[in-house]
């Protein structure tokens, strides 16, 4: 089952019509299947964690923890870029709004799962997240809003949805088959 969400990975990342073999990958894939373990990693050991504190004592040090990459890439360009964004109003919104607000309240959310639920549930459930970034993402890139530059031609949409359900069943059939 690995494999088949590995192949729904590998697949809304290539770039190729429906019935032809070859993907022009992205470059992320490698990197974002590296994440992926690590998160799995991550979420186990909050788990344990979580098991000897509370969320209100876990929180911060979780949320420093993601910090500290950022703060070891801080660099004086990308400071210029990031101030260059929260000068645009809608780039300062979104940024705000989606990262800052968005973010953080689905993080605390996700640990508070991991505190109460199992983990295989937990991850489950959050392995939904590619069918509502498609959803959205197809929503904000219509005509009438424009706010992403997604194309929604049937010939991307269609393969992106048959590797979306890949993705979610295979983490289904594995969140369903481990130990609980």
């Amino acid at each position: 089952m690995v494999s088949l969400t590995l192949i729904g990975a590998v697949s809304v990342t290539g770039q190729g019509a429906i019935g032809r073999m070859r993907f022009d990958l992205y470059r992320s894939t490698g990197l974002i299947v590296i994440a992926a373990v690590l998160t799995a990693g991550a979420q186990l050991a909050s788990k344990h964690a979580l098991g000897d504190m509370d969320i209100w004592s876990f929180y911060p040090y979780w949320y420093m923890g993601l910090s500290l990459p950022f703060l070891a890439l801080l660099n004086p360009s990308t400071l210029r870029e990031i101030r260059g964004c929260l000068n645009r109003p809608n780039s300062a919104l979104l940024m705000v709004g989606g990262e800052a607000i968005l973010g953080s309240l689905a993080a605390w959310i996700t640990i508070s799962a991991i505190q109460t639920g199992p983990v295989s549930l937990v991850t489950a459930i959050t392995g939904t997240r590619p069918i509502f970034v498609f959803l959205i993402g197809t929503l904000l890139s219509a005509r009438w809003w424009r706010l992403l530059d997604e194309p929604i031609r049937r010939d991307v949409l269609i393969p992106k949805a048959i590797s979306i359900s890949l993705i979610v069943t295979g983490v289904a059939i594995i969140s369903i088959w481990s130990p609980q």
